[in-house]
């Protein structure tokens, strides 16, 4: 029997379970609306404590007038891609952003491609747009 090494080579994206994508803001305003709420980082250990959970920090995603953004979809562990997104605004305030880390972990969107169906109430007025779907990144030769 083969066996594993001590740090497995990390999983591609198209592998392993659906779960929650959740894109997260860094550009430089959102990432101040972050440290001064004091909740940077708010979603690390629940993004990688769910089942097929992603975590991405973005660039800036554009509409940080409206606070900190981010934008969840869910992903399709087979494929990879996610169902539609799902922007989300002003997720740097405790309320919300507890709301959201929640909902993260109960799994987020379900896989009925309307990410509206299961959002939380509490983030109702955070909605900020409903995206296209997402699709994963291509293989490098040689991965």
């Amino acid at each position: 029997m083969k066996q594993q090494p001590d740090n497995p080579r990390p999983r591609h994206p198209r592998e392993g379970p659906d779960g929650p994508l959740l894109a997260v803001c860094q550009g430089t305003r959102c990432r101040a609306l972050w440290h001064l709420a004091g909740t940077q980082g708010l979603f690390k250990a629940t993004v990688a404590s769910t089942t097929g959970g992603v975590l991405i920090a973005a660039d800036c995603l554009g509409p940080c007038h409206l606070g900190a953004v981010a934008v969840i979809a869910r992903r399709h562990g087979n494929t990879g891609n996610s169902g539609p997104s799902l922007w989300l605004s002003g997720v740097e305030q405790a309320p919300r952003g507890e709301a959201l880390r929640c909902w993260v972990a109960a799994g987020g969107p379900t896989a009925t491609g309307d990410p509206t169906a299961t959002v939380p109430a509490a983030l109702s007025e955070a909605v900020i747009a409903q995206g296209p779907r997402l699709a994963a990144p291509q293989r490098i030769k040689g991965d």
